[in-house]
């Protein structure tokens, strides 16, 4: 499932002139969602069946903000807790505080509203996928998907900010 999602949101990003129909991930930033998730994780299960697209759409600025520390500096970052990417409600203003705090936009406004209705229309054709699967509520299979959706969401939102900075994929 998630290779197919991944190849119809990169299309669909590069379609959108905000990827070059690929991934920009480095190993860094894969290592610091598998320290994330479960965090994040615990904060998905509990907005998920009321607010699925919010909630993939909060790996992915997760995602984007990782992407800014990581161009920033590293070194000094790469320690960030997840609590750092929460806004002063927590999950539920996550994607404000982002916004925001890490990616220097305005909520709502110019470059971060276009940001916005991409995101929560990737995010609707993960949720899509995930409901295709008809996975039972609650169980563990479900739960595994979900964190596999969100961590390809995760690495969505770094590629597109990362592209965004400048960078692309060459072969040396």
């Amino acid at each position: 499932m998630t290779d197919a999602l991944e190849g119809l949101l990169v299309k669909y990003c590069t379609e959108a002139e905000v990827l070059d129909s690929t991934m920009l991930v480095t190993e860094d930033l894969v290592s610091k969602w598998e320290e994330m998730v479960p965090e994040y994780m615990n904060d998905a299960v509990q907005q998920f069946n009321d607010y699925p697209e919010f909630t993939l759409a909060c790996a992915a600025y997760a995602g984007m903000a990782m992407a800014n520390c990581w161009d920033i500096d590293w070194e000094k970052y790469s320690g960030l807790p997840y609590g750092s990417l929460q806004g002063p409600n927590g999950f539920d203003d996550m994607d404000d505080h982002i916004v925001s705090e890490f990616l220097g936009m305005t909520p709502g406004e110019g470059e971060a509203a276009t940001l916005a209705n991409l995101l929560a229309a990737c995010a609707s054709e993960a949720n899509k996928a995930l409901r295709r699967e008809s996975f039972e509520p609650g169980s563990r299979e479900a739960l595994l998907a979900i964190a596999s959706v969100a961590g390809l969401m995760f690495r969505l939102g770094a590629s597109i900010h990362l592209r965004s900075l400048g960078y692309s994929w060459s072969k040396e």
